[in-house]
């Protein structure tokens, strides 16, 4: 996409940060665990402290909140298990990128990236909600872009969603998901959620609930180059080795 290639969405158990159990626990007496800043600080400051809305630790079934489009969000009821986006998952149709509705001699790939490949990546870091309505904003300019998330486990009971990135051709964005949990949701569900823009992703299976659990973000019409991988069979099904076979130049998501 513009500079920075949002990687492969994934747990970040590696993460600097030093997240509580689920009790709020944490033993010992501050002990730094291998030079990584993990503390075993019972009284450091978690990120989940400073949550809004706590996180839901329950262990019963996962009740799907109400989409940010519904109708009527006041006659909602969750079903666990049920998608409430079901009928129009449905419903969803692929049409063929507009790139490659010629006939293969004759197609063009996507166009590429704006800016200068040689020159350093650069990105608009999103850590306040006026940041976050400047990308609300600028996806309403697009018909497609990337995301990745990356997730913190290291002692949490369900983790959290730490950063999201984002992307378009033209521009990229990282966002701090734990200053901005509360604000997401208002701001980026609607692109989510609209069937006229593809998200493209890399192995998305996890990164989906993420966004459903911790945002209540859904995500309608979706590329998933992981899944391209696979189905195509390729020895390989990481993002950078996709990028090296003859069908990363054919996917909506040649050039990011």
């Amino acid at each position: 996409m513009g500079g920075a290639r949002a990687a492969r969405g994934g747990d970040a158990s590696s993460s600097r940060v030093g997240a509580g159990r689920r009790d709020g626990g944490g033993g010992g007496r501050g002990r730094d665990r291998g030079g990584l800043g993990f503390s075993d600080d019972a009284a450091a400051r978690r990120p989940q402290d400073d949550f809004d809305v706590p996180a839901d630790n329950a262990d019963g079934p996962f009740a799907p909140p109400c989409p940010h489009g519904h109708a009527d969000p006041s006659a909602y009821v969750p079903t666990p298990g049920v998608h409430p986006l079901r009928e129009a998952l449905d419903g969803l149709t692929y049409d063929a990128h507009p790139s490659h509705a010629a006939a293969p001699e004759t197609a063009t790939a996507p166009p590429p990236p704006t800016g200068d490949p040689s020159l350093p990546a650069t990105f608009t870091y999103v850590d306040t909600e006026a940041a976050l309505a400047d990308l609300a904003s600028h996806l309403d300019g697009v018909a497609e872009f990337a995301v990745d998330l990356e997730h913190h486990s290291y002692r949490s009971f369900r983790g959290f969603t730490c950063v999201i990135q984002v992307s378009t051709r033209e521009r990229d964005f990282v966002v701090d998901a734990l200053a901005l949990r509360s604000k997401m949701r208002a701001h980026l569900a609607r692109h989510f959620e609209d069937a006229t823009k593809q998200k493209v992703m890399h192995g998305a299976d996890m990164d989906v609930q993420w966004l459903q659990r911790d945002f209540g973000i859904y995500v309608v019409n979706m590329f998933d180059t992981g899944q391209a991988a696979r189905v195509l069979e390729l020895p390989s099904k990481g993002l950078g080795a996709f990028y090296l076979t003859d069908a990363g130049p054919r996917t909506t998501a040649s050039a990011w």
